[in-house]
C-alpha cells in the first residue's frame, strides 16, 4: 500500500468557483496583515525599552497613578500606526522573503507531481 504524503498548498474544491487568483489575494492580504503584526511587536518591543531612557523612574513627575499603563498602550498604538506605515521596512522585507520560499515550494511541488505522474 503506497501513502501519497506530498502536501500540497492550494487545494481547491471542484464544487467551489474560486479561482487561484482569488486564494493568492487572500493570502497576501493575510500575509501582509501577519508581516505588520510582527513588525509591531518588534516597534513595541523597541518603543517600551526607549521609554526607560526617556523617563527616570526616580523623577516625582514619572509616579502618577496610571502613567505606566497609558504610556505603554500609547507605545503600542504608536507602533501599530508605525508598522502600517513601514517606517523601517521590517514587513516589506518579511513578505519578500515569505514569497520567495512559497515560490520555491511551489516549483519543487511542481516538479514532485511530474516525477510523480511519470512513475504511476
Amino acid at each position: 500500500m503506497n501513502i501519497d504524503t506530498s502536501y500540497q498548498p492550494y487545494i481547491l474544491n471542484s464544487n467551489l468557483n474560486i479561482s487561484q487568483e482569488k486564494i493568492n489575494t487572500l493570502d497576501k492580504k493575510k500575509l501582509k496583515e501577519a508581516a505588520q503584526g510582527m513588525e509591531a511587536e518588534f516597534l513595541k518591543v523597541f518603543l517600551k525599552q526607549s521609554k526607560k531612557l526617556m523617563f527616570k523612574e526616580d523623577d516625582e513627575k514619572n509616579k502618577a497613578p496610571g502613567k505606566d499603563i497609558m504610556t505603554d498602550f500609547m507605545f503600542e498604538r504608536l507602533a501599530e500606526q508605525m508598522s502600517k506605515t513601514s517606517p523601517l521596512g521590517i514587513s516589506e522585507m518579511i513578505i519578500k522573503d515569505v514569497e520567495n520560499k512559497q515560490s520555491d515550494l511551489d516549483k519543487n511541488l511542481s516538479q514532485e507531481d511530474i516525477t510523480n505522474t511519470i512513475e504511476v
